[in-house]
């Protein structure tokens, strides 16, 4: 199920934003956060979890699958989690969050790769 164009353009600049990430804690305190830009990213993770959340793969497969229910007990949250959640809401943004870091994130960036070594080789601007 892929999201409502609303959601798509919502999360859209998480391709800008979200590849810092990858510098964890350390970016978010010396420069995502003191620019503002921690508050957009987490905008753009709450578009996307208030999207899945709502989707019936979510509500009816994943969150009812007793694996999933076996981790949530096994591997509770965190007290110091930033931000307050039921478990079942927290390993689906745990879900989510893969999804746009390594999904989304990481397969657009691969896709701009290929397009561009294609259109630069000359051996391959026939494709």
């Amino acid at each position: 199920e892929w999201p409502p164009q609303l959601v798509t353009k919502t999360i859209s600049t998480y391709l800008e934003l979200g590849a810092l990430g990858i510098f964890g804690k350390v970016i978010g305190d010396f420069f995502l956060c003191p620019l503002g830009l921690c508050k957009v990213i987490i905008f753009q993770r709450e578009a996307a979890m208030r999207w899945a959340k709502g989707t019936d793969y979510a509500k009816n497969v994943v969150l009812k699958n007793p694996e999933v229910q076996e981790y949530i007990k096994t591997y509770p949250i965190p007290n110091d989690t930033a931000i307050p959640q039921p478990p079942d809401a927290h390993f689906l943004q745990n879900i989510v969050d893969i999804t746009l870091f390594a999904g989304y994130l990481g397969t657009t960036h691969l896709v701009e790769k290929c397009v561009q070594y294609q259109t630069d080789n000359p051996s391959h601007q026939a494709f």
